[in-house]
């Protein structure tokens, strides 16, 4: 039962279904026309700013506040393993007969723990969550 509250808030709070809650509710409550007007053209501007990729490779520079590593920061480090995190799964991948494949994110990070296996000869962990029907990201990741 949690699951299907979390998925309903999930859908009326994250994009697309906030910017649909707001609009429904910009026209259910609000009387006067011109508001309804103004707050209209308010949130197509929203709409609008977030989805440019100005917006977006901004929001994503605030996320990557770790420099990448270097050549004498990998040297000073003491670590015995890398573990690399999965980042998503595509459940059925056309070119590999509808098989789960890596996703775009998860792929950007295996390639960067590949280069630094390489510099530093460390094993490799993958780790990743459970997606839909019992496919983990970890066992599709190391399966590449």
């Amino acid at each position: 039962m949690s699951l299907y509250i979390t998925r309903i808030f999930e859908l009326l709070f994250m994009p697309p279904g906030l910017f649909i809650t707001l609009l429904l509710l910009t026209i259910l409550f609000v009387r006067h026309v011109r508001m309804v007007k103004r707050l209209l053209v308010i949130q197509i501007i929203i709409i609008y700013v977030l989805s440019i990729s100005t917006t977006t490779h901004h929001l994503y520079g605030l996320l990557e506040t770790v420099p990448p590593l270097t050549q004498a920061s990998i040297k000073k480090l003491d670590n015995d393993v890398i573990i690399i995190l999965a980042g998503g799964i595509q459940s059925r991948a056309k070119e590999y007969d509808n098989k789960p494949d890596v996703g775009y994110f998860t792929l950007l990070r295996l390639r960067y723990g590949v280069r630094l296996q390489k510099q530093t000869g460390l094993p490799v962990i993958v780790n990743g969550g459970i997606e839909r029907n019992d496919i983990t990201e970890a066992g599709v990741t190391a399966g590449v």
